[in-house]
């Protein structure tokens, strides 16, 4: 019990149900409805290359649940989620800098990015100016991770009522589907078809969507691992194997079923609010629009509700540093105080209160020097948004990659390994597509947008890195300063003996 989050021994709460709503509100909620857009977009809003895009990726969706069930099956013992797999099977150095990299920025991005999302959608694009758009998104993360804090009772309690929420937004975002397929105004639109968001290679023809879906397919299933935060909460004899068995399956189908229901119901753009009944009735429209925000705050509720706990297992483990001082500054009864109690809690929530504030405050700075240098839109903050978001999810995927590949090496079943591989390969080819078509899309297009994509990976990727950095450095440097030193010392060795051998030569 000494390495796990319990708050008492009255956590054991949540039983198979409950855990299997949370691991499918998880992977629903924002990416639903956002990613089943982009990839309308990326298809030129076409559905056969969507289809092609599921077929062929529907080996790789069994290949990966196979593969991650059977991750969760064996190593995940605690609720660190995937950091004990990164134990299991990476080098000291690359697990330091997954857990620096989910403390430092999985965790807060995954946090401010659903806010903003949350907010987005609530106000649209151009109501809030980018500061006031950062401090309500702050506020909205703040109040919903100040709740998990105090309450993580009644933090579940919200997320069932929010899960119920997110089906009924499916059914009725069905209904309306449907009719809307069935109108003959509908399918003989005489609305000019929406124009493509797209560039880069993206912009070339729908069937690249082949490459840059993967990106999005990962999205989807970016929070699988969520649940397993919850470990320490669970009842005993919980298959969480099991639970991300059929959450992946049931949300492969939920996707699929949304994408095409949008494509077939607004052929001119893909675009769910362009429904029939949405288009001609706007209390309807009103109505599916709330529902959507609710299952936005699903997923940020999710999101805090297992980050949390996956950052407190974390810790109890590891012993941050940066956490005990907020321990120690909050109950100040010494740095040797580590229990399951407040404090344990609120050094988390400070936590992330403070890194959420710095991302938001960051991305508003950013926009707003934008604007003043090239008088451009505002429309910069919401894509810097997205632009964190898609990184996160592809920057997590990628360290699953790795740990998939290393695995790959200790598979003993002839059969498996290939699925292993695969899987892994899949990941890496879809992350190196997306960062040559951010190269690509900058160098062609001159969008700012593009070249913070990069910047951003970069900083994602080397901040976590720089202790080790830093240390190697320093070990280089000696190393160099020592070669060199021992390299003047030879040298003048060297002509010493030349000079004294001169000095003893008759001639």
């Amino acid at each position: 019990m000494s390495s796990s989050y319990c708050f008492g021994l009255k956590g054991r709460e949540l039983g198979s149900w409950k855990l299997f709503l949370i691991s499918l509100s998880s992977m629903l909620g924002v990416g639903v409805f956002l990613k089943s857009k982009t990839l309308s977009e990326l298809s030129h809003f076409e559905i056969w290359p969507i289809l092609a895009l599921f077929c062929l990726a529907g080996f790789l969706i069994i290949s990966m649940t196979f593969v991650f069930t059977k991750l969760v099956k064996q190593h995940s013992l605690s609720g660190r989620s995937f950091i004990e797999w990164v134990e299991e099977y990476c080098g000291l150095n690359f697990r330091n800098w997954a857990i620096r990299f989910t403390r430092d920025f999985a965790q807060p991005i995954g946090l401010i990015t659903t806010s903003l999302y949350l907010l987005q959608w609530i106000m649209g694009e151009s109501f809030l100016w980018v500061w006031e758009s950062a401090v309500l998104a702050l506020l909205l993360g703040g109040a919903i991770s100040t709740l998990t804090a105090f309450s993580f009772k009644w933090a579940e309690r919200l997320q069932r009522c929010l899960s119920c929420c997110i089906f009924i937004t499916m059914i009725v975002f069905t209904i309306f589907g449907v009719i809307s397929i069935f109108r003959s105004d509908a399918n003989n639109g005489n609305g000019a078809a929406q124009q493509l968001n797209t560039a880069g290679f993206n912009s070339l023809s729908g069937w690249t969507i082949m490459l840059s879906g993967l990106p999005s397919i990962f999205f989807m299933y970016d929070g699988f691992y969520s649940v397993l935060a919850l470990k320490t909460r669970a009842k005993a004899q919980i298959a969480f194997s099991k639970l991300v068995l059929y959450s992946m399956a049931i949300v492969t189908l939920l996707y699929f079923a949304l994408i095409a229901i949008s494509l077939l119901g607004d052929k001119k753009g893909g675009d769910f609010l362009n429904f029939y009944n949405l288009k001609n009735d706007k209390n309807l429209k009103d109505v599916l629009t709330i529902l959507i925000m609710l299952t936005f705050l699903s997923s940020l509720n999710v999101s805090t509700i297992c980050g949390s706990n996956q950052l407190v297992n974390l810790y109890l483990k590891y012993n941050f540093n940066s956490f005990n001082s907020l321990k120690r500054q909050i109950i100040n009864r010494g740095k040797h105080l580590k229990k399951f109690g407040i404090e344990t809690r609120l050094s988390v929530w400070l936590f992330l209160l403070k890194r959420i504030v710095i991302i938001a405050l960051t991305l508003a700075a950013i926009a707003q020097l934008n604007y003043w240098i090239s008088s451009s839109d505002r429309a910069i903050f919401w894509q810097l948004n997205d632009t964190l978001a898609e990184l996160n999810s592809l920057v997590i995927f990628c360290l699953l990659g790795i740990v998939i590949w290393i695995a790959s090496f200790r598979e003993l079943s002839y059969w498996a390994k290939p699925l292993y591989r695969f899987s892994s390969l899949s990941i890496f080819v879809g992350a190196i597509y997306y960062i040559l078509n951010s190269l690509y899309s900058f160098i062609s297009t001159h969008q700012i947008i593009y070249l913070f994509k990069l910047i951003f990976l970069g900083i994602t990727v080397i901040a976590p890195a720089f202790p080790w950095l830093k240390t190697n450095w320093v070990l280089i440097t000696r190393k160099k300063y020592n070669l060199i030193r021992q390299s003047h010392e030879l040298k003048g060795s060297f002509n010493l003996l030349f000079l004294g051998a001169q000095s003893n030569n008759p001639l």
